[in-house]
């Protein structure tokens, strides 16, 4: 029998299923995830170690050569690029093509990393290793609407708490915010009119801010831990930190100095936002089947929720991908 009169045979089961098809491709597009860039497996990480005050060679021979030592045991490894620079080494790590459990490849560099690190010299601040380079930024949020950084900086952390609850949500990357440190600027006149000087100041800090354990008790039930509040938790009560004259009387220490927190020289990274000064929130949507249209919407009706809590700060979006997949998908129909 011709495929022609088995068609022609069975018209309405071949229209039935012809329909149901089509339903089917109606449905599954319908609710299929829309993303404008694919997901790849992490295969690129950067890798840097920070060793202020060495030279270049210093750092070559100290941190560069232990750490390709470590790390060409590691077989997934395809390449591996190092620049020794003052202060500075960087490791530009590409996984084999064939790498697809990256996770578990990544833990096997950061124990290579953990092994170089027992040779190395006093001194080295830092080791980051950053494994997730092939993220791209879903939506690019500004705060902005103050002149002081830090003010931009502690909203930009309380916004990032509030978006992480959105669902869809893998991570936030906070970008332009200093580094923060706390300056206490001492007057030297009235410390000498008291008769102390600044290792006074810092002695009463280091005994204040010392790290005592408070140990357990067993109530017959439970353990319970005892809190001894012996370090300094908040700007105030380092305000109010009672400072001993010679003559055994005790003063405050912002009588004796200023106290403030204050972006970190050098200043790091800056944003900016149509010329002014932001701090920048890049949101990260969790790999794979996420629908970008449907997190736009969320995400939006989220930060409508929270921008009154943050006023006169302004939350403006610099980039939101959501909108350009709708309008392509839209150029589509």
């Amino acid at each position: 029998m011709s495929l022609y009169r088995l068609l022609t045979r069975y018209q309405r089961f071949v229209f039935g299923f012809a329909i149901l098809m089509a339903l089917a491709g109606l449905v599954a597009y319908s609710s299929m995830a829309r993303q404008e860039d694919p997901s790849f497996p992490y295969r690129v990480g950067i890798l840097k170690v920070v060793f202020p005050g060495a030279s270049a060679n210093q750092i070559e021979k100290l941190i560069t050569e232990p750490l390709e030592e470590e790390l060409a045991q590691v077989e997934e490894i395809k390449q591996l690029e190092t620049i020794s620079r003052d202060n500075i080494a960087v490791f530009t790590i590409q996984l084999k093509d064939r790498i697809y459990a990256t996770d578990a490849a990544w833990d096997r560099v950061r124990r290579a990393m953990e092994r170089a690190q027992r040779e190395f010299p006093d001194g080295v601040s830092d080791i980051e290793l950053d494994d997730r380079r092939m993220d791209i930024p879903t939506v690019v949020l500004s705060i902005m609407g103050d002149d002081d950084p830090i003010v931009l900086a502690d909203a930009a952390d309380e916004i990032k708490q509030h978006l992480l609850t959105v669902p869809g949500v893998s991570r936030i990357e906070v970008n332009g915010a200093p580094e923060k440190e706390l300056v206490i600027a001492a007057d030297e006149t009235v410390l000498h009119q008291l008769g102390i000087n600044r290792q006074t100041i810092v002695q009463h800090l280091q005994q204040r801010n010392a790290l005592i354990p408070g140990g357990l008790i067993n109530n017959g039930d439970r353990f319970i831990r005892i809190n001894t509040q012996s370090d300094v938790q908040e700007l105030n009560d380092l305000a109010l930190l009672p400072i001993t004259l010679p003559n055994g009387q005790r003063v405050p220490l912002n009588a004796l100095a200023s106290i403030s927190i204050q972006p970190r020289e050098p200043l790091a990274a800056q944003t900016f936002h149509n010329g002014e000064r932001a701090v920048s929130l890049g949101v990260i949507t969790v790999r794979g089947q996420t629908d970008t249209i449907a997190f736009g919407e969320g995400l939006r009706k989220k930060l409508d929720e929270i921008r009154p809590m943050f006023a006169p700060l302004e939350i403006k979006e610099a980039f939101f991908q959501p909108t350009y997949v709708k309008a392509r998908l839209d150029g589509l129909q």
